[in-house]
């Protein structure tokens, strides 16, 4: 069974359970909307001009440049701790620590220094998805077998060749699954950022329909939420294809 009908069935079931619920008064409707009451809000949301010209690029651009921005970062600095391995011996207890601290908590400096708009948001995103994409392609780096390297060097093959053939072909299927990580914690940062402070997106919308109790508008975000993590995942699908090609 394809990815496509597996998640297709798995929805239709999680639909069906919470219609049930809904129905059979367990949960109120202020605390849990019915199905109807969400996808009807759902769909006022995704035609209105606002939410597509403003709010939905908002968070979307943020959370694009946050991954782009963190991953092509991360896999530098971890190419260049990989090639100067005591240089890594040094920072590594700050790297350990820099990726156990609550980054979240940098949202107020980052506001102060960036603002409300997406700049902030952006820069947590970063903090998020950086460490994460270093420690996976060193750790990637640090695992290939040495004695390949050395093989293509004997062939003649340049420095060039070796990491053609023998470091991108073991790197890159970790980074394509490292990507997957960091999409999520790009979209989490761009959301829970909006959500504390922000002019505009998705986390805004969810922050504000939540002060005033709107629960339906609240789920009605969700879902795009939802919806926009499955199709950024079906991207990376396709790029994981490609690469696989290509290596």
């Amino acid at each position: 069974m394809s990815t496509f009908a597996l998640g297709t069935m798995g929805l239709a079931i999680v639909v069906v359970v919470w219609a049930v619920v809904n129905a059979s008064g367990t949960v109120s409707e202020r605390t849990l909307p019915s199905p109807a009451t969400t996808f009807d809000r759902f769909a006022r949301d995704v035609t209105s001009a606002d939410f597509l010209r403003v709010h939905l690029p908002t968070t979307a651009w943020t959370a694009f440049l946050a991954v782009v921005i963190g991953m092509a970062a991360g896999v530098l600095v971890g190419v260049i701790l990989f090639r100067w391995h005591s240089l890594y011996r040094l920072l590594r207890p700050y790297i350990a620590f820099a990726n156990a601290a609550p980054r979240i908590a940098l949202i107020a400096p980052l506001v102060l220094a960036f603002g409300t708009g997406v700049a902030s948001k952006m820069a947590l995103g970063v903090s998020l998805t950086i460490f994460v994409a270093l420690l996976a392609a060193y750790g990637a780096l640090a695992a290939v077998d040495t004695s390949l390297a050395q093989s293509v060097r004997c062939l003649g093959g340049t420095e060039i060749d070796v990491w053609r053939y023998v470091m991108l072909r073991a790197i890159v299927p970790n980074l394509i699954a490292t990507l997957r990580i960091v999409v999520s914690l790009g979209l989490l940062a761009a959301v829970a950022g909006e959500m504390i402070v922000s002019e505009a997106g998705i986390g805004w919308l969810i922050a504000r329909r939540g002060a005033v109790v709107d629960i339906a508008g609240v789920f009605s975000m969700l879902v795009v939420l939802a919806l926009l993590a499955a199709l950024l995942n079906a991207l990376i699908d396709i790029l994981a294809r490609q690469a696989t090609k290509w290596t």
